[in-house]
């Protein structure tokens, strides 16, 4: 699971530095262009840049959704992933989500992907339960002050 909450953190800051600069390109150039991907082939898109190879790249992205199916119950990270994926949520939910993401790393001075690196090196206790140990969260005021683009 550790892995898999990895890979969602990948994808995750992957998108938002996508979104964010073609949000920036947006304004500086033509505010009439709409360059956000479906989630879905931005997925596809990932894998297929890191991997190159077609089965790999096949092998990848079914071993991300067996996971997926297998971990949606233990984990809410999980569980909104996957509604990302399915289109349960649509961009502007994903965009929204992103930001309000960054917002949080930025307030706490935490790299949600470095958190999730720093998971999967830690030795795994065997009472260590699949179950989320906590929640984050931000105030409204912080949130508002915080700006999508520097």
């Amino acid at each position: 699971m550790l892995q898999l909450k990895y890979v969602i953190e990948e994808i995750y800051s992957i998108r938002f530095i996508k979104d964010t600069s073609s949000l920036k390109s947006q304004l500086n150039k033509n505010p009439d262009i709409d360059a956000c991907d479906p989630f879905p082939i931005f997925v596809v898109d990932f894998f297929i840049n890191k991997f190159v190879k077609k089965p790999i790249v096949d092998q990848h992205a079914l071993d991300l959704l067996m996971s997926i199916d297998h971990f949606k119950d233990f984990s809410h990270e999980i569980q909104i992933f996957r509604k990302f994926l399915t289109e349960e949520y649509d961009t502007d939910d994903l965009i929204f989500f992103l930001f309000v993401r960054s917002c949080i790393e930025k307030e706490l001075k935490i790299m949600f992907i470095e958190k999730a690196r720093e998971e999967i090196r830690a030795p795994i206790s065997e009472e260590k339960d699949l179950k989320n140990s906590g929640s984050i969260y931000l105030n409204i005021r912080v949130c508002l002050k915080s700006k999508i683009i520097n």
